[in-house]
């Protein structure tokens, strides 16, 4: 997995904590950011790590990591992490692997690290993140390490084992992200507010109204261009198409449970998705995997891509889709790889 073949059972560092005890901090979210929680939890299990429900009984307070700390995007973290640090400057604290965006918080952000007694471990899941963490001053009691999302740590636990037994290949999945973070759909605060509003109490009445809004009684234009890369790559391994495509923002708490989030990737024979654990989840299971950037300022998708999945021949990460079709930008993948072939060829040949 590109860097993620040196993945161990543990990020790299964390063995310090072994055996101690620990106040942790989940950062609630989707069903994404769950999956980083049990990555997290199962890290936990094999250090011998136990969590306390006070900070003051704690040998460590650790911060789960994420996409909470995006300044104009979710920076709900930053504010935790600041809290903590500030109430607590005697106990050390880790945030685990994370992207970081930083925006006018950086000052403040900065000078509370600074300023504690004890010693900060910051880890980054990607390498941007790693650099901009480095080139801020802070002093020698914090580290900046690059590590892995907690996501991926679930490889080999016995949750991970259990959700293995139960793959098979009955659909095309398509999730297409409905937040504010999306990079598809043209209005994503009519979904957000229609999700989210109390009249709305009941999933079956959200997700009747959110396919409505996004197009599902017609087709959104990623469904679209889904649905012909899944037929073309079908028909070049001569394999028969399923007949079911299953178009759903899975990881949306308040559509779906944890328990549909899982089976629909594990009863996916292939997924394009704009989501990065849906994608993440699937590249562990084995499938066939096509991923959209999020492109803007944020690029998460890109630059987790980059730090732990890259290698993985299963995985595309697509061409911007604000200029192509994803069935263009699939036969720009199968050109920008062939053409990596033929340069590494004529290298050795030299």
């Amino acid at each position: 997995m590109g860097n993620a073949l040196q993945l161990g059972r543990y990020p790299c560092g964390l063995e310090r904590w072994r055996g101690k005890r620990c106040f942790f901090v989940p950062l609630q979210g989707n069903n994404g950011d769950y999956l980083i929680e049990l990555g997290a939890r199962e890290v936990f299990e094999r250090l011998g790590v136990s969590i306390v429900e006070q900070p003051e009984l704690a040998d460590v307070i650790i911060i789960n990591g994420g996409g909470g700390f995006a300044s104009g995007y979710y920076d709900h973290g930053y504010s935790i992490l600041t809290s903590l640090a500030q109430d607590y400057p005697s106990i050390p604290l880790v945030l685990l692997p994370s992207t970081l965006l930083f925006s006018e918080e950086l000052e403040l952000f900065v000078t509370v690290l600074n300023e504690r007694a004890e010693s900060v471990w910051l880890y980054a899941r990607d390498r941007k993140s790693f650099d901009s963490l480095r080139a801020l001053p802070f002093n020698d009691s914090v580290s900046i390490l690059l590590d892995h999302d907690m996501a991926f740590y679930l490889k080999g636990g016995a949750l991970f084992e259990q959700w293995k037994g139960c793959l098979s290949e009955k659909t095309l999945l398509v999730v297409e992200r409905l937040d504010l973070e999306q990079s598809t759909l043209g209005n994503p605060y009519l979904n957000w507010m229609t999700l989210h509003h109390a009249w709305f109490k009941r999933k079956w009445l959200r997700r009747f109204t959110q396919r409505a809004i996004c197009g599902k009684f017609g087709q959104t234009p990623f469904l679209r261009d889904a649905k012909s890369l899944y037929g073309q790559s079908r028909r070049h391994r001569n394999e028969r198409l399923p007949e079911k495509v299953l178009y759903e923002d899975i990881s949306l708490e308040v559509l779906f449970d944890f328990d549909y989030f899982i089976d629909a990737i594990a009863s996916a024979s292939m997924v394009v998705t704009t989501r990065l654990h849906v994608a993440i989840l699937a590249a562990l299971f084995g499938k066939q995997v096509y991923l959209q950037p999020s492109g803007g300022s944020y690029r998460k998708i890109e630059h987790v891509y980059e730090q732990s999945l890259s290698d993985l021949k299963h995985v595309k990460l697509l061409p911007a889709v604000d200029s192509v079709s994803l069935q263009r930008a699939h036969q720009l993948v199968v050109l920008r790889e062939s053409t990596m072939y033929r340069n590494r060829k004529s290298k050795v040949g030299h």
